[in-house]
């Protein structure tokens, strides 16, 4: 077995080219046929935040890249502009989301 570029597969892709798969046959090794649980098991499924929350989140996780980015980070010379690019944007990040949590003027 050779690739689009002529040179020979590796051992463990040619063996996995001979292993024969048959659906039907090795359907019994995915668990479409286990039964449902019992009425009184419940599967867990985390519930919905609030807006408000996950912005919250949003904010703390960009304060700590720019902070982690204001420190300093070890990057190829060839990297710089996008590391540059990925600061200014951080820091727009943080502004957009401060005005979007700060309470609105009731007047």
């Amino acid at each position: 077995m050779t690739n689009k570029q002529n040179k020979p597969l590796p051992d463990w892709a040619q063996d996995m080219a001979q292993v024969p798969f048959n659906p039907m046959a090795d359907r019994a090794a995915f668990n479409f046929n286990e039964p449902l649980p019992p009425d009184n098991v419940a599967t867990l499924v985390p519930k919905a935040r609030s807006l408000h929350a996950t912005l919250c989140e949003a904010r703390a996780q960009s304060q700590a890249l720019l902070s982690r980015l204001e420190n300093g980070a070890c990057v190829p010379s060839e990297d710089r502009e996008v590391v540059r690019e990925l600061y200014v944007c951080t820091r727009k990040q943080l502004k957009a989301l401060a005005s979007a949590l700060e309470p609105a003027d009731l007047e």
